[in-house]
């Protein structure tokens, strides 16, 4: 019950958007290790323009991340990856791998553009293809479009243009305008 007051003082769909009772209520949640209760404060001190304190959208986080949230291991990988200050990469792919392997498509489709692009990451072509089709596989577009540029470019794997255009296709079910242009 908590956790679902604080929810709705957060929200503010039925009644006037109240952060601070938000808060109170979450933390009560908190207090019996609810999961939600412990990723929805996490998500506000890292977000909420008045509350913002990435120290403890960390602890709040990690604690619902211990308790194997996956929305809570993604936003951890998330700002171990981005947030100035706070950037650890061994630890963003830590939470995003373990995000992934409860079938998180955001962390999968992250893990994917990582070991593509080498942004933080050797380049490993096939980790890429291994995360961008499981996000794929539940229907994110940008994954999807990656993949057929990729089977399509022959720069770090052999052209497979069936498989390109397979996921052109399906990217350019969502109206991706990349994929259409490739599709002609």
């Amino acid at each position: 019950a908590q956790y679902l007051l604080g929810s709705i003082f957060y929200e503010g769909k039925y009644i006037k958007q109240d952060i601070s009772r938000a808060i109170y209520f979450l933390h009560l949640s908190s207090n019996q290790n609810h999961s939600n209760a412990l990723f929805h404060l996490g998500s506000i001190y890292y977000a909420d323009k008045y509350s913002k304190d990435i120290r403890k959208s960390i602890y709040y986080l990690t604690l619902s991340a211990n308790l194997n949230n996956s929305d809570a291991q993604f936003l951890l990988g998330i700002i171990y990856l981005y947030e100035f200050g706070f950037r650890n990469i061994n630890l963003s792919l830590k939470y995003l791998i373990l995000s992934s392997n409860q079938n998180h498509k955001h962390s999968q489709y992250i893990l994917g553009i990582l070991y593509y692009r080498s942004s933080f990451v050797p380049r490993d072509i096939n980790k890429s293809i291994k995360y961008l089709t499981l996000s794929a596989n539940q229907n994110v577009c940008e994954s999807q479009s990656l993949l057929g540029e990729i089977y399509y470019s022959n720069i770090y794997i052999k052209k497979d243009i069936n498989k390109a255009i397979h996921y052109f296709k399906e990217a350019s079910c969502f109206n991706d305008s990349k994929s259409k242009n490739y599709l002609g």
